[in-house]
């Protein structure tokens, strides 16, 4: 007598849609549309210059200030794109993938330099010598602090101060200073409050359509080397973020049919 029990079990199973699976099936003819289109030696240029001037660019901005059907579906997707990532915190090469605490472009601040209380307070990215260097100099001129590292890393650098012999004003301040010259400075994208805002879903994003873009396309690009590199594990939150991902991808594919 068969086990209907396990056939509906196995046909239940079946009738999920896997789509990490769909995904990839959309970013295929997404790459070679970019291998087409731009004579560039990396995807990361790629992918900068999309972010940059494109007929992607276009399109999703006329989805994100207009309010048409086909506009509000798109939207709705991005919202649960926004509110996934935020419960998933994952992070690609050290970014955070999401809106509220993304990397869409490097910082093109390399220098921080301010007087406060007599004291002087420098954050430098040195790019000849390829060091992040963080001074301070007493009023006298003394330098009183004069450390150098070949990475820039925030947090680290916040330890280090920490247990230095300063006042906590003057560590505030030089931590303030060296946040600034983060290369990859991130920003949030979101709103709590205020009335110039998109609304996306149920959410508040900033009224920069250039800065949502540029999340947009760095956050689906995170995804897809997360994906490519093993680093996802496939679960049920995991593949309804890959839904969502995979619907707004769909969205950057009609702009280039």
């Amino acid at each position: 007598m068969p086990n209907y029990t396990g056939h509906l079990n196995k046909w239940k199973e079946r009738a999920n849609i896997d789509f990490f699976t769909e995904f990839v099936k959309a970013w295929i003819p997404f790459n070679a549309w970019m291998s087409k289109n731009y004579d560039l030696d990396t995807e990361r240029k790629i992918i900068n210059e999309i972010k940059d001037n494109s007929s992607i660019k276009t399109k999703i901005k006329h989805f994100l200030e207009d309010t048409d059907e086909e506009s509000n579906n798109f939207k709705n997707h991005l919202a649960m794109f926004h509110n996934i990532l935020v419960e998933l915190e994952l992070k690609n090469n050290g970014n955070s993938v999401n809106f509220t605490n993304v990397v869409i472009e490097q910082n093109k601040k390399t220098v921080e330099e301010f007087k406060k209380y007599g004291f002087n307070y420098k954050a430098l990215h040195d790019i000849n010598i390829k060091k992040f260097i963080a001074i301070i100099e007493d009023p006298k001129g003394n330098v009183i602090l004069n450390e150098a590292k070949d990475k820039y890393n925030y947090e680290e650098f916040c330890s280090n101060i920490s247990i230095k012999n300063f006042s906590n004003t003057q560590k505030n301040f030089i931590k303030s200073a060296y946040k600034n010259i983060n290369p990859s400075l991130p920003e949030d994208l979101t709103l709590t409050n205020g009335n110039d805002c998109i609304k996306i879903g149920s959410y508040k994003f900033c009224s920069d359509k250039d800065k949502i873009f540029k999340a947009i396309i760095e956050n689906i690009y995170a995804l897809r080397c997360l994906l490519f590199h093993g680093d996802i594990e496939p679960t049920d939150e995991t593949n309804t973020l890959f839904e969502s991902a995979y619907f707004v991808l769909k969205y950057m594919l009609k702009a280039i049919s």
